[in-house]
């Protein structure tokens, strides 16, 4: 896997842990996505491993999250496949949630949790993936693609203004 982005570095590998959970969250709820589009999204993505910046991220899968906080007790029926923060800067994904624990998946491993084990990892946050019909690759690949557009349209933009004011004084006479 590619090495964490300066843009995404709060804590080793946070970068490679956002993929991996984004990627096994979309997995859960049947979203088609893979692996090195995803983690190229979020080595392009500017900005840092927070929260907001996974919601961003999903919206360009065509997915809407539900932010919700509270403790373990209070984890809702539908939080399998929704996302973490973790100590340490890392996301996991909640693959079950029981009496006995937590299913967990962390930076491509599953690990069965206690409900105190997962409270000492987790910060409280959770976010609930929310799938729209559209939802999926080719709904990123397209928002993607006009990201990139806009960027290069702007950067041409940026070049032809100086280019169009040089030739103009080259030519207008004095």
């Amino acid at each position: 896997m590619a090495s964490p982005s300066p843009r995404w570095s709060t804590g080793p590998g946070t970068a490679d842990s956002a993929a991996a959970a984004i990627a096994r969250a979309l997995r859960v709820h049947g979203v088609a996505a893979t692996q090195a589009y995803i983690t190229q999204a979020v080595h392009e993505y500017p900005g840092q491993a927070t929260p907001a910046a996974m919601v961003e991220l999903l919206q360009l899968w065509g997915v809407d999250t539900v932010p919700m906080a509270g403790s373990v007790d209070e984890l809702p029926a539908d939080a399998a496949g929704s996302l973490v923060p973790l100590a340490g800067g890392r996301y996991g994904v909640v693959l079950r949630t029981g009496e006995a624990g937590i299913t967990l998946a962390v930076d491509g491993a599953t690990r069965r949790l206690t409900h105190a084990e997962f409270n000492a990892l987790w910060n409280g946050m959770l976010l609930v993936l929310k799938p729209r019909a559209d939802a999926g690759e080719p709904f990123a690949a397209e928002q993607v693609a006009a990201q990139r557009w806009r960027r290069a349209r702007g950067a041409a933009l940026a070049l032809a203004v100086p280019a169009v004011l040089v030739v103009a004084a080259l030519v207008w006479p004095p």
